[in-house]
């Protein structure tokens, strides 16, 4: 279990790098301070500071961050507005907030199966002519 543990928090990392979201959505669930966070978030493996009896907590929270990363097609600006929308289905909480208020077992599951049914605005791009060309 180690190894599957040790590969969610530095795919956790990886996650909050990539689409530069705020720390304290990783730093209550994971039961981390910010600075652990931070290293987290430049490459460091915080692996050893993660509890033991959170490793569950672990797994469901890359859960819920890889679904919503899947839902708004890797785009960072989606993915930042996505889980600071209010959802109905949180009454009106957004995913974000839901996860920097210490969130249980039984809390990160009802978010997974949030954040696997979130509605996720669509972008519309049109061309427009250049009218010098």
């Amino acid at each position: 279990m180690n190894a599957r543990c040790r590969r969610e928090v530095a795919e956790i990392g990886r996650l909050v790098h990539a689409y530069r979201l705020d720390l304290q959505l990783v730093t209550s669930p994971l039961g981390l301070n910010a600075d652990q966070v931070g290293h987290l978030r430049d490459g460091y493996n915080v692996f050893d500071a993660v509890a033991p009896d959170r490793h569950e907590h672990v797994s469901l929270l890359l859960n819920v961050l890889i679904r919503v990363e899947l839902r708004c097609g890797y785009d960072t600006v989606a993915i930042g507005a996505a889980l600071e929308r209010p959802l109905e289905l949180l009454d009106g909480a957004s995913i974000a907030e839901q996860l920097r208020a210490k969130p249980g077992l039984s809390d990160l599951r009802l978010l997974r199966k949030v954040a696997g049914g979130m509605p996720v605005q669509k972008i519309r791009m049109w061309r427009v002519a250049d009218r010098y060309s």
